[in-house]
């Protein structure tokens, strides 16, 4: 990435605050983004992983949800959201190259809004895995923080009902810093203004059965919609449910 592009001094902001990059010294920083570019993407846009498994991507701005895909039925499921600061196709850094791979085939990443992302090539990646212990010491967190994800949300499909799915899914993604004294609305991130249908699909689901759900929650004083945002009114009725 050019030093003297506009938005090199936001990219270095996010980079800084993201896991990944934590505890790498300011010169090494420099010469990894060095090899970095940038990549915009529009909305909806879709992006497979078949597509893109020799680069590795970094999002600076906007969210991308993560799906999988059923070849036959066509239904999806969510498998997580990313947002600013998360990376996606880091699982490619581990793979051999002459190992098929089947199961990333089958992955989409979706932008939910227009995009800006950072993106550079598997081969770059795994030079900074090998050549910056603190990359390296970053990454393999990061990876098990993904692989968590995915393990909770099948583990939850497995053993929770939708509406305590549902009530799961809102209580994760609820604003951890503010205040949550009673008669405090609590705002929700990236799930937010999410239609129905998407939400739904995070939680294996069908889209009526979720908007019943969330009728429930509201006329009990848990939830409210503002403007089309989702916010939690009585965080305590939700914390029951779950």
């Amino acid at each position: 990435m050019d030093k003297h592009s506009p938005y090199y001094t936001d990219t270095v902001a996010i980079l800084r605050n993201t896991p990944l990059f934590n505890g790498i010294d300011d010169e090494r920083f420099e010469e990894m983004l060095s090899h970095t570019d940038l990549i915009t993407a529009s909305k909806k846009s879709i992006i497979l992983s078949s597509e893109v498994c020799n680069t590795v991507f970094i999002i600076l701005s906007g969210r991308v949800k993560v799906s999988t895909i059923h070849p036959k039925t066509g239904r999806e499921y969510i498998i997580t959201l990313l947002a600013a600061g998360d990376a996606f196709n880091m699982t490619s850094l581990l793979e051999n190259d002459e190992v098929e791979k089947e199961e990333e085939k089958s992955i989409v990443f979706e932008a939910i809004d227009n995009l800006r992302l950072l993106y550079t090539p598997i081969s770059t990646a795994q030079d900074w895995l090998n050549k910056h212990p603190e990359f390296n010491k970053n990454f393999f967190p990061y990876l098990a923080k993904v692989i968590r994800t995915v393990n909770t949300a099948t583990e939850e499909l497995a053993l929770h009902d939708t509406m305590t799915r549902l009530v799961k899914l809102i209580l994760k993604y609820a604003e951890p810093n503010t205040n949550k004294k009673e008669n405090t609305l609590i705002p929700i991130r990236l799930i937010h203004d999410l239609p129905h249908e998407v939400l739904a699909q995070m939680i294996g689901s069908a889209r009526k059965v979720v908007n019943q759900n969330l009728q429930t929650l509201k006329k009990e004083g848990s939830i409210v919609y503002i403007d089309g945002h989702l916010f939690i009114k009585d965080i305590n009725k939700l914390i029951e449910r779950d």
